[in-house]
């Protein structure tokens, strides 16, 4: 995970940390960390229990929108394998372990994902605030 990645995320747990003391910034982005990593550790889990569950039990449609435009020539992501090699593939991990990815592969597809959804954000304000 990127440091701006890990900033935007962190303003999730703002309100959650004021109460703590001097290094709350830091451990807003440990928080941040930690939850992509145990997301990503869930889904592989999920993955090789259920391979062709649908890809929304883990991944928000914006999500799968986002990894759909991502990742060319894959076709659309409908499973949750699907959804897991596309993720890996962000991730960079190779061709032939995309479909068996460890979470550390879908970690970094998931942070590469949250990067684009940030600016896919700032995009959109950019031309909302033109108009």
């Amino acid at each position: 995970m990127t440091s701006q990645a890990a900033r935007a995320y962190a303003d999730i747990f703002r309100h959650a940390g004021a109460a703590t003391a001097g290094g709350g910034a830091l451990a807003h982005r440990i928080t941040a960390v930690a939850l992509r990593a145990r997301r990503a550790i869930y889904m592989t889990a999920l993955c090789r229990v259920a391979p062709q569950a649908e890809a929304t039990v883990a991944l928000s449609p914006v999500e799968i929108a986002l990894l759909d435009r991502a990742v060319y020539g894959a076709g659309v992501t409908r499973t949750l394998a699907d959804a897991i090699a596309k993720l890996a593939g962000l991730g960079g991990a190779a061709q032939a372990t995309r479909r068996f990815a460890l979470p550390f592969a879908v970690a970094r597809g998931l942070s590469r994902l949250a990067d684009i959804q940030i600016a896919t954000r700032l995009r959109a304000a950019k031309y909302r605030d033109r108009r």
